[in-house]
């Protein structure tokens, strides 16, 4: 099984309702599911975990009910097959988008979307300190940093490997950021517009 990296982004909407949902919902599913209060936030969960099993079954030819994702101390997250396949995940999911990042390297994935009311200039001044960051003007300059942030988070579970940062602009209020290690083709693969 030959897997290098790949990544979808989907629009969430009325998806849990469609056809497209394949609605395999595993036992370690809902006890991770379970912990979450309202039932917005449970769906969008159900929905990225449903996104991965999908985009594991199409790059692996392995069926999507055949997949369970674990949390290893440190935090990193694996896609682990009934076959002894295992692969990096990584899961982000902003109000109304849902991101998965599969991987044979360690790999962290964020999305997220403007939203009114958020104070981003205060949001910048609590990120870690980075020579290379300009204070940014707008919050879709803000929201880059923020990805790279959290998909250095997600990455930095997994490696202390230097890292590569892939932007892109999803929409005109929503960016992504794919962390990496090396120099893969990380090209948008499989991003779902409305």
């Amino acid at each position: 099984m030959l897997v290098q990296t790949y990544f979808s982004a989907q629009k969430i909407g009325k998806k849990i309702e469609s056809t497209e949902f394949c609605g395999i919902l595993t036992q370690t599913d809902q006890n991770y599911i379970s912990r979450y209060k309202t039932v917005k936030r449970r769906d969008t969960t159900m929905f990225v975990r449903d996104l991965a099993r999908r985009l594991l079954q199409t790059n692996t030819g392995i069926q999507s009910k055949d997949w369970e994702f674990e949390i290893e101390e440190g935090g990193n997250r694996s896609a682990v097959s009934i076959f002894g396949h295992k692969l990096h995940i990584s899961f982000s999911h902003s109000p109304n988008w849902g991101a998965v990042a599969v991987s044979s390297f360690p790999i962290g994935i964020d999305i997220e979307e403007t939203k009114s009311g958020r104070n981003w200039k205060k949001m910048f001044e609590f990120m870690e300190p980075s020579e290379d960051r300009t204070k940014p003007s707008t919050e879709m300059e803000f929201l880059r940093h923020w990805t790279e942030h959290e998909a250095n988070l997600k990455f930095r579970s997994a490696s202390d490997s230097n890292i590569l940062f892939h932007h892109y602009e999803v929409q005109h209020d929503t960016t992504l950021c794919v962390a990496t290690s090396h120099l893969d083709n990380v090209a948008p693969k499989r991003i779902h517009l409305p």
